[in-house]
């Protein structure tokens, strides 16, 4: 191992704390031209080139780490796979990445959240509704878990439920404008416009650039 390598894998993890996903990428490539086991620089490496939204290239080192003893069957890879397929708006693969993490990770909520996330973006809501039901299981005030489910419920033409689940999440999140406007979305569904202006209103004033809840409100009046 040349004597720099230690060297260059130090800045890139201080680069990779700081923000510096571009500067953290090239250190890390170079400790690797210098000798540096993938086992302590593909990792740090795999994180800098996602964070920096280098998708692709983070894919082939996910894949190369993914080869190593170590990380085989691990959830947190097959996660980090899922964010770069949506980052390329592949969500079908991403689909297939989430589901792995679960499998491997079962009790991680947020690879439950991010499976229901890819899920509805590929328009598969029945997995949308299952995944982040299991979310809210593990997390019951998971604020994404449950504006995923109300989405897809509505999606679906199930507002009862929906509203089910926002009366109880709400309070929860009392600060959460996506669920706010969700909410609302809801009981305009209901026939309960009044309400549901109300929402879009409380909505507007956590969120004066909620471009949703001005549509809504606007559609409301």
């Amino acid at each position: 191992v040349d004597g720099a390598s230690p060297l260059h894998r130090t800045a890139g993890e201080l680069a990779l704390m700081t923000g510096q996903f571009d500067q953290a990428v090239r250190h890390f490539r170079e400790a690797r031209l210098r000798g540096a086991p993938d086992e302590e620089v593909q990792e740090p490496l795999a994180k800098a080139l996602f964070f920096a939204g280098q998708y692709e290239p983070a894919l082939r080192a996910l894949a190369e780490l993914e080869a190593l003893p170590a990380f085989q069957r691990s959830g947190w890879v097959q996660s980090m796979r899922g964010e770069c397929y949506l980052g390329l708006q592949d969500p079908r693969e991403a689909r297939a990445c989430f589901q792995k993490a679960t499998e491997y990770q079962p009790k991680v909520a947020q690879h439950w959240v991010s499976l229901a996330k890819a899920a509805l973006a590929s328009q598969d809501t029945p997995r949308t509704v299952m995944a982040a039901r299991q979310a809210l299981t593990l997390e019951p005030g998971n604020a994404d878990a449950a504006a995923l489910l109300s989405a897809a419920l509505l999606a679906q033409n199930r507002p009862e439920q929906a509203y089910e689940v926002l009366v109880k999440s709400v309070p929860q999140n009392p600060r959460d404008p996506m669920l706010l406007c969700l909410l609302g979305k809801t009981l305009s569904a209901l026939g309960r416009d009044e309400q549901a202006r109300s929402c879009f209103q409380a909505t507007l004033r956590l969120d004066p650039q909620n471009s949703m809840a001005r549509e809504l409100l606007a559609r409301a009046q």
